[in-house]
């Protein structure tokens, strides 16, 4: 083991998963849980199975929480769940995780010994998200967000949208402690109410696109099959835009009679032999 140049305990289990096809595979007559296999038996730590005098996570010494942040922040992550996908390598294109940030950051900052300083993953990676416990923190109270967004005049969740990303240059800039998802932040939440707008409670949920609006953006995407489509609404592609509240996870049932064709005109494909309606 320790000729193969391992040297965290991330890097054996890609490569007893088979993810570093440089290597030779793993021997049949060489476990691939050794801590197990070998307990008692001159066991000690990956560190020296491996050859890399790795210590242990619980006792190794790591980077403040600020300045692991700001390595954190550098990455420029969308999401939480990307965290764990970096931490196995599986963003070439970004630096590897240092010896000394935790894989687990989540855990090892809560520890007195490092300040007790973890908030949530959006101020960890700087994506501006807060957890559900922490919202009520930052953020202005329903009643007093009101107070700022009504006198905007937005009439829908499709003028809101468009006005968080700062494409209504008359309006003021929206206040930092007014979530740019109110709908995520607040409970209860529906739009005309939020927004003081006259539209009907059925649609103030959820105010979707017309479907050629619809249609054109998600050509936009290159999606090409059925599957493609339940992963995107998933969230399983990270380098695509996130899917607009007002386009329907499905569209099948919103545009039935409003031009829907099927999943390939959907996506702009030509249509395999799949069965996809």
């Amino acid at each position: 083991m320790r000729a193969l140049g391992l040297s965290s305990e991330i890097q054996w289990e890609m490569y007893t998963q088979g993810q570093m096809p440089h290597l030779p595979p793993l021997p049949d007559d060489i476990p691939r849980a050794p801590w197990a296999a070998y307990k008692d038996k001159g066991w000690t730590n990956r560190g020296d199975f491996l050859g890399s005098d790795v210590i242990a996570p619980r006792l190794r010494k790591y980077r403040s929480y600020d300045e692991a942040q700001a390595f954190a922040h550098s990455l420029k992550l969308k999401r939480k769940e990307d965290w764990p996908l970096y931490v196995k390598g599986q963003f070439p294109h970004l630096p590897l995780l240092p010896p000394d940030i935790p894989a687990c950051p989540d855990k090892t900052y809560r520890r007195k010994d490092y300040g007790s300083r973890w908030i949530g993953w959006g101020d960890f990676l700087g994506t501006g998200s807060i957890s559900n416990q922490n919202k009520a923190k930052k953020y202005l109270s329903y009643a007093e967000a009101q107070v700022f967004v009504q006198p905007l005049g937005l009439k829908s969740s499709g003028d809101w949208r468009t006005y968080v990303n700062g494409k209504m240059s008359h309006l003021p800039t929206l206040s930092p402690n007014i979530p740019r998802k109110p709908d995520q932040a607040y409970e209860n939440f529906e739009w005309h109410h939020f927004l003081g707008a006259e539209v009907s409670k059925m649609n103030s949920q959820r105010d979707f696109w017309p479907f050629d609006q619809a249609i054109g953006f998600v050509h936009t995407l290159g999606l090409k099959r059925f599957q493609d489509w339940i992963d995107y609404c998933a969230g399983k592609f990270p380098h695509l835009p996130q899917k607009p509240l007002e386009i329907p996870s499905n569209p099948q049932k919103k545009y039935q009679n409003l031009g829907w064709q099927g999943y390939a005109h959907w996506m702009g494909y030509k249509k395999a032999s799949e069965s996809e309606e």
